[in-house]
């Protein structure tokens, strides 16, 4: 404390008198021959110059930095505060870039003035099975086992560091397994019998069916012909239950693509199909004789097609929904055509009909019946208009026409019932 009081006046006479310096206060002694009136350095201290608050403030910080400490430390120095109102320094072109730019994102999340946080390390990856290898010709590479695993019992012999087996396995519900098998699963060729009669032989990937087999299904179905994953897929033949017949494509284990499908009756298909129906174009033949050629959907004639009733009779047109519709030819055994309109199975709207005896009629069509105006031309050449109802002349010359209530123009031979689509039983 001695040496604070003491050497405080000492300093605080040396701070003034360089501000009064600064300031211009105090002159040198040249300085104050040239200007009267000039304190110089040494002369006795003057009254004290008023300052300003800011100004005042900042001297006493300065007084207060220069003591020492209590301990005899230096104090730190501080930066003068600026003044109230004051806009101080301005920033740099640096200060500005960072408060524009964002910051920069480096690997892990980081920023630059953040550190990585590293990730945690995945867990190591499990060894891969040994890969497989045919069945060894040489014995002493084979290893007898008998042990069992998860409710089943395994006989035979293993190979590739016993990840592959073959021999039988035993099920808990009494199926028998007599194959190949990888890691526990039946892969490779192998027969299989299952405890309630079926049966396969062929191909086998983790334990489904896959590539070529045969299956036997209780009740008297069957398939043979190509799997993958446990669906049928690919060529294969299907024998039904109830006698049906069908080789062909299958995908996802139903009948699709081109196929041949045949009944017990002697009904038989050829074309193609959907999800196990005919859809698109495909032939249906009748074991009574009949024939179709054209387009199906979902089951049913519906679109263009041929219809043969026997080897002089037909229909060529449209078909809707299993019926004549639309625009199409209808040829009779006799020789009768009809060529003109459908609707739902009948002659409706306009047609032109050919007679047995060589007259044509050409008009309106209602119920498979001449209706409405129409014109006669005779097998001479004579044209006789008139109106027709149910099949009848009422009006005008046709009406005066004696052939036209002889049976041939009754419109020809009744018409063949259409057939639906499904096959005869």
């Amino acid at each position: 404390m001695v040496k604070m009081v003491t050497t405080a006046p000492s300093l605080l006479g040396a701070a003034c008198a360089s501000l009064a310096l600064l300031c211009g206060m105090v002159a040198s002694p040249a300085q104050a021959q040239d200007k009267p009136g000039m304190r110089q350095l040494g002369d006795a201290p003057g009254p004290p110059i008023p300052l300003h608050e800011p100004a005042r403030k900042a001297r006493q910080a300065e007084q207060v930095e220069d003591l020492p400490s209590a301990d005899g430390r230096p104090r730190t120095p501080r930066k003068p505060a600026s003044p109230k109102g004051a806009a101080g320094p301005l920033p740099s072109d640096a200060d500005l870039e960072r408060a524009v730019k964002p910051p920069q994102l480096l690997p892990g999340g980081a920023t630059p003035s953040t550190p990585a946080v590293a990730a945690p390390l995945p867990p190591p990856a499990p060894l891969p099975p040994p890969e497989p290898v045919p069945f060894p010709s040489d014995a002493t590479l084979l290893a007898q086992v008998a042990y069992e695993k998860e409710g089943r019992k395994f006989v035979g012999v293993e190979w590739n560091s016993g990840s592959q087996f073959k021999g039988t396995i035993h099920y808990a519900d009494g199926g028998v397994y007599d194959g190949e098998a990888r890691l526990g699963l039946r892969d490779g060729e192998g027969e299989m019998t299952y405890p309630r009669g079926g049966r396969y032989a062929g191909g086998w990937k983790g334990d489904r069916w896959h590539g070529y087999g045969r299956a036997e299904i209780p009740g008297g179905a069957a398939y043979e012909g190509e799997y993958v994953q446990g669906q049928r897929e690919g060529r294969g033949a299907y024998k039904f239950k109830d006698g049906r017949f069908y080789d062909g494509d299958w995908k996802a284990g139903r009948m699709t693509g081109f196929g041949v499908m045949t009944w017990p009756s002697g009904d038989r298909y050829e074309g193609a199909l959907r999800d196990g129906v005919r859809h698109g174009q495909g032939t249906m033949s009748w074991a009574k004789g009949w024939r179709y050629s054209g387009d199906w959907v979902r089951d049913i004639r519906h679109g263009r097609g041929r219809m043969d009733y026997s080897k002089v009779e037909s229909y060529d047109g449209d078909w809707r929904d299993d019926r004549r519709q639309g625009k199409g030819t209808y040829v009779w055994a006799t020789g009768e055509r009809y060529e003109g309109e459908w609707h739902d199975g009948q002659r409706q709207g306009q047609g032109r009909f050919r007679f047995l005896n060589g007259d044509i009629y050409e008009g309106g069509w209602q119920l498979d019946r001449r209706h409405g105006e129409g014109m006669l031309t005779t097998a001479a050449g004579k044209k006789l208009s008139g109106v027709w109802k149910l099949d009848r002349a009422v009006a005008g010359p046709a009406a005066l026409y004696a052939p036209a209530a002889s049976s041939a123009a009754s419109g020809g031979t009744a018409l063949r019932p259409e057939q639906r689509g499904k096959p005869s039983r």
